[in-house]
């Protein structure tokens, strides 16, 4: 069976996750109609979203469903972390309050959230809702498991 891009792409933010975190992890599937749903360690949910464009600005769709389900697995765990896979440019990783700054909690039918990064700088993120006040490094993810895991 051939490796599709989506397994590809998991694949390669779980071997970041693993590999770089500087605790041992465990990582499941949580079931649910939105795909790319994980769990680390059996506490910190998990979402992965990839756009395949080679350059900025990368954007990704959110139907409502999908981030019912992520105010979902929120609720039940505490905490969330929403990884933008950026082409081959790199990942931009937030937590669920920082998400909710560029999605707020009344969730259309589709919306958008879009990542930038110009040369040898950090993410700007911006949605239908609103923008993040910061920039976020790529060094970020999975430094932000890391955090969450310790505050737990």
């Amino acid at each position: 069976m051939a490796i599709r891009e989506i397994e590809s792409v998991y694949g390669a933010v779980l071997y970041r996750l693993i590999n770089n975190s500087g605790r041992a992890l465990s990582v499941g599937y949580i079931p649910n109609d939105s795909r790319g749903f994980f769990l680390v360690n059996e506490k910190v949910p998990l979402c992965i979203k990839y756009a395949t464009k080679k350059i900025s600005p990368w954007v990704f769709t959110f139907t409502k469903k999908q981030q019912d389900d992520l105010q979902e697995v929120r609720d039940i765990y505490g905490s969330a972390v929403i990884v933008f896979v950026c082409g081959h440019d790199g990942v931009c990783a937030v937590r669920f309050d920082e998400f909710k700054e560029v999605l707020d909690y009344y969730h259309e039918e589709v919306e958008n959230v879009t990542v930038r990064r110009k040369r040898r700088e950090k993410y700007s993120v911006s949605g239908s809702d609103g923008e993040l006040k910061h920039k976020v490094g790529d060094n970020y993810f999975p430094k932000i498991i890391d955090e969450i895991l310790g505050e737990i």
